[in-house]
């Protein structure tokens, strides 16, 4: 079974979203001042996946807007 999702990071805002790929729904993880820790908290929701034993079927990824994207629920 596909797990069909991926780690979004918008490099405007330093959100970090959990998406899916055949919807380009985007769940928000959270939101941090810098790059380098939008980067740090995406590792950290990378390893918590592991430790559920879930995977993360597409990697991390980034994006200058969510254009196109549609947030589906907020933190």
């Amino acid at each position: 079974m596909s797990a069909d999702n991926y780690i979004l990071i918008c490099k405007e805002t330093n959100e970090v979203f959990n998406g899916c790929a055949s919807t380009d729904d985007l769940w928000k993880i959270g939101q941090v001042k810098t790059l380098k820790k939008a980067i740090e908290l995406a590792e950290e929701y990378e390893e918590y996946l592991w430790s559920e034993g879930l995977y993360l079927e597409y990697g991390i990824h980034f994006t200058k807007n969510l254009r196109g994207f549609r947030v589906v629920r907020k933190k």
